[in-house]
């Protein structure tokens, strides 16, 4: 009897693992699907916002004193400023690349 009472806690053992392991898959499916599902989430937002600008704009518009083409000076003036940041950005990214290429170059020899 000793023989059938320990091949019925093996039993019970493999039982318990394989039913954590379902557990586990279906937690793990579960992460997989909230990325995606975030994404598609900032996106419809991103289109709404997109989608409801024009009515913002023409509301703001229409408050007394808006001068739209004070407000089109400084957007150009930011639109400088971001060119000068995106262009030291893009330096930046090569200047890693060359970098990291130079360690590959070293680890491998």
């Amino acid at each position: 009897m000793p023989d059938r009472d320990s091949q019925m806690e093996r039993t019970q053992v493999v039982h318990r693992l394989l039913k954590l392991k379902r557990v586990h898959t279906s937690s793990l499916t579960a992460r997989r699907m909230a990325l995606p599902s975030a994404m598609i989430i900032v996106g419809a937002g991103i289109v709404a916002l997109v989608a409801v600008s024009p009515l913002a704009l023409r509301m703001i518009g229409s408050l007394p004193g808006m001068d739209w083409a004070r407000l089109s000076n400084i957007g150009q003036t930011y639109g400088a400023a971001s060119a000068l940041l995106t262009g030291l950005a893009l330096i930046g990214v090569a200047a890693s690349i060359v970098f990291q290429v130079r360690a590959d170059r070293k680890s491998v020899v």
